[in-house]
């Protein structure tokens, strides 16, 4: 039987990120539940990280904070499930890049990242902007697979 709280994502796998103008290839991301996040989505896999699987199940639980840029205080929730977390807005207090992000969240035992840009609050106009994720290091010590979304398509 199937907790509420687990979750289904499809990647129709068109192609590969283009890493040297850092354009992201944009195909889509099926989330089946739970239904607060269920859709369909654009994403980029990151350039770093394990690659992403061609299917994965499981539970997605929000990091908390949500832009996982502080300690994540729900490490118990976030091990071995698909771990959401949101990109710093502009101007936000606590900003992180990319792979601090995900960093923090393979800490807390999550089997993959996804990083939702932004969370269509008032004043963000580039909710819908699909970038390739990059470290400012090589994080050879990232093994996990993570990918960026938009908002659902």
């Amino acid at each position: 039987m199937r907790s509420r709280s687990a979750a289904a994502a499809r990647w129709g796998w068109a192609g590969a990120a283009c890493l040297l103008g850092l354009l992201a290839v944009a195909t889509p991301l099926v989330l089946t539940a739970p239904p607060s996040v269920a859709g369909t989505y654009l994403h980029a896999p990151a350039a770093f990280g394990a690659d992403l699987p061609t299917s994965v199940s499981g539970r997605v639980v929000w990091a908390q904070p949500r832009d996982a840029c502080r300690p994540i205080t729900n490490a118990a929730q976030v091990r071995s499930s698909i771990a959401l977390a949101t990109r710093s807005p502009p101007g936000a207090t606590h900003r992180c890049d990319f792979a601090a992000k995900v960093r923090a969240l393979q800490a807390a035992g999550a089997r993959l990242v996804v990083i939702v840009n932004h969370d269509g609050r008032a004043g963000v106009d580039d909710a819908n902007e699909l970038v390739t994720m990059t470290a400012v290091d090589a994080a050879k010590d990232i093994k996990i697979p993570a990918v960026f979304v938009v908002r659902r398509i």
